[in-house]
């Protein structure tokens, strides 16, 4: 399958218009001076992924949230290619099972105390509770085996899970592995770099839900949970809290970067059909 360009080459009107960063991101994909190019279905998913990872990097804020732009840009010029969210070829995944309610799939946590927090965060936000419940899961999966005093010290204002506070390769860090700037140490293709804070732009959002005047810490269970439900909201773009598949693929595929890959550990899914099976 290819995929057609519109008409769009550099130097018209079209490209005049787009920022530098934009420009040198399109040029990426036409080093023959073409720009476009017709493009097949698997040079599509790397485009989403490598734009995605320049957004992240650059800290590109769109309409929708940071990774708004290129994705964007990308369908304004492959408008019947980028429609969607790119996604795994389709194959066998495994049943559906671990637990009931909002842990069908990832099984019910230790503690009674970590189910009302997530349920908090996620009506504040109008995320379902199910697909927060996962991001929770994939991201922190440690805090299932916490037991219910873990979880009330770890949630208190200004107390810290010790499990993921500090950063990993990419500079990822806590319960929900939010990056909070500095340099990725062990990171793929973005070894090196120097990663934006996303943790800022969701930092407060535990006040903002609930009137309150915490001092919002990235190791807060907490804290962590209730930002990653108005990341999860804001990049599925979804109104309300009945969400589509596509809701939450964009909310997936905004949170991790992809959902093409699929993950023994899920089950052989991708992160993103991972929240769809655990909430539908």
């Amino acid at each position: 399958m290819t995929i057609q360009p519109k008409k769009f080459i550099p130097g018209e009107s079209g490209f005049a218009n787009q920022t530098s960063d934009e420009k040198g991101f399109l040029r990426s994909f036409c080093p023959e001076g073409l720009c476009p190019r017709e493009i097949n279905e698997k040079e599509k998913n790397q485009y989403m992924i490598d734009g995605r990872n320049k957004e992240e990097k650059l800290g590109y804020q769109g309409v929708g949230g940071a990774r708004e732009g290129y994705s964007t840009l990308l369908a304004s010029i492959y408008p019947e290619g980028f429609t969607a969210i790119p996604r795994p070829i389709e194959g066998p995944r495994a049943p559906v099972t671990g637990g009931a309610g909002i842990f069908k799939l990832t099984g019910e946590p230790t503690s009674k105390k970590l189910e009302p927090i997530i349920r908090g965060a996620a009506r504040a936000f109008e995320v379902p509770p199910e697909i927060l419940a996962g991001v929770a899961w994939i991201e922190g999966g440690h805090m299932w085996n916490f037991n219910d005093n873990e979880v009330e010290s770890y949630s208190a204002p200004g107390a810290q899970d010790p499990v993921h506070c500090a950063a990993n390769g990419c500079g990822a860090r806590g319960p929900m592995q939010f990056l909070n700037d500095g340099i990725a140490t062990s990171c793929e293709a973005l070894t090196g770099e120097v990663m934006p804070d996303v943790w800022r732009g969701y930092a407060n959002a535990v006040n903002e839900a609930t009137s309150g005047s915490r001092t919002p810490d990235i190791c807060n269970i907490t804290d962590s949970i209730y930002a990653a439900a108005k990341k999860l909201k804001s990049d599925s773009r979804a109104t309300g809290a009945n969400w589509t598949e596509e809701d939450v693929f964009r909310a997936g595929s905004g949170y991790y970067g992809s959902c093409v890959t699929r993950f023994d550990r899920l089950g052989n899914r991708s992160y993103c059909e991972f929240l769809w099976d655990n909430y539908r």
